[in-house]
């Protein structure tokens, strides 16, 4: 048979896998150079994202130098002799980096929630919720994905029509469905969770619409889930056909950690936008730009009168100092009136002047 008349689709999944690790790639190198230009320190939620990236990278070499050079996209008979166990030892690593990733990830946004909305004591509960929701459902995926087939290494070493002995303890679409469904709850939480929160910040109008547009961003995660879903559904799990059956359950589950990862970065890039559309990092404001300041003070003029920092405040710590009732440029300023308040800023950068 002429090697063009064999059905491919190795070049698709390497394409729809190369673009968006990519994207990828760009997306958290632009969050580290964010946070250098602001000249802050990278915080909890930058480390988890870092750390999701390396997952990626391992899921792309995977995909790029094991699974698709062995036969991955091509029908199990087209394929090289060591198709099955390239595929099988291919999707036991990824699917652990899969899991791993998305836990990580979801992590980093539960921490960035934290770094800007925790002054309100009524969020961290519901964060803590979310942590123990995510962490629960990574868990047992992984333990699940590891312990399903004993002995473990059956995984890759047993394959299709052989005659060693294995034995699963669970059924393969039920764990597809055991992990796809909550994915996609967790998913809708995070991007439900903060509208309430936004409407509190002490932001202009365009900003809070910013803030919500990008937290829409991860409804295009959703979006891949369900494709992810809709996949599974139709997957024939019986057939020996693994290296073609598999190809849309493989591919969209890499898409969907590599676009998790880039809409996670987004709110983080706020500065670099400012920067290209203003010319500069700095906004009209002296005030900790870019902060959100969630004040008990009477009015929300203290970010305007709080013209500096001291040197060593802390980004996401409270700061308590005497400000003036008068705000800057009116026929009051400079009247020694002042009061003792306490303003949470949480980051200098995150959403730009």
């Amino acid at each position: 048979m002429a090697t063009d008349s064999i059905p491919n689709r190795g070049p698709e999944v390497l394409a729809a896998t190369t673009i968006t690790w990519a994207l990828a790639v760009i997306a958290t190198g632009l969050r580290v150079l964010s946070r250098k230009l602001k000249r802050n320190r990278l915080w909890l939620d930058d480390w988890l994202a870092i750390a999701c990236h390396h997952f990626t990278v391992l899921n792309q070499k995977l995909t790029t130098f094991l699974e698709v050079p062995r036969g991955f996209g091509k029908h199990i008979y087209d394929g090289p002799p060591d198709a099955a166990y390239a595929w099988a030892l291919g999707l036991f690593i990824g699917e652990l980096a899969y899991f791993s990733g998305l836990v990580l990830i979801k992590w980093a946004i539960l921490a960035f929630y934290w770094r800007i909305f925790n002054i309100l004591h009524s969020i961290r509960l519901r964060i803590w919720t979310l942590f123990a929701i995510v962490s629960a459902w990574g868990l047992a995926s992984i333990l699940v994905m590891s312990l399903k087939c004993q002995p473990v290494d059956s995984n890759w070493v047993h394959q299709p029509n052989s005659t060693s002995e294995y034995h699963s303890l669970c059924n393969d679409r039920s764990f597809f469905y055991g992990n796809v469904i909550p994915n996609m709850i967790t998913d809708i939480l995070l991007i439900a969770f903060p509208a309430p929160y936004i409407a509190k910040t002490q932001l202009s109008m365009a900003r809070k619409l910013g803030l919500a547009t990008i937290s829409l961003f991860r409804a295009l995660v959703v979006l891949i889930s369900a494709v992810l879903f809709f996949y599974t559904l139709r997957m024939d799990l019986t057939s020996p056909d693994v290296t073609w059956n598999y190809v849309d359950t493989s591919m969209w589950s890499v898409v969907e950690q590599n676009l998790a990862v880039v809409c996670a970065c987004l709110p983080s890039l706020m500065p670099l936008f400012v920067l290209a559309t203003n010319g500069t990092l700095c906004g009209r404001s002296n005030f900790a730009r870019g902060s959100i300041g969630l004040s008990r003070a009477r009015n929300n003029t203290v970010g305007s009168q709080l013209r500096t920092l001291p040197k060593n405040w802390k980004v996401g710590t409270p700061y308590r100092g005497w400000v003036s009732d008068f705000p800057s440029g009116s026929p009051q300023e400079g009247r020694r009136r002042y009061r003792r308040v306490s303003v949470f800023v949480a980051d200098r950068e995150q959403f730009g002047p």
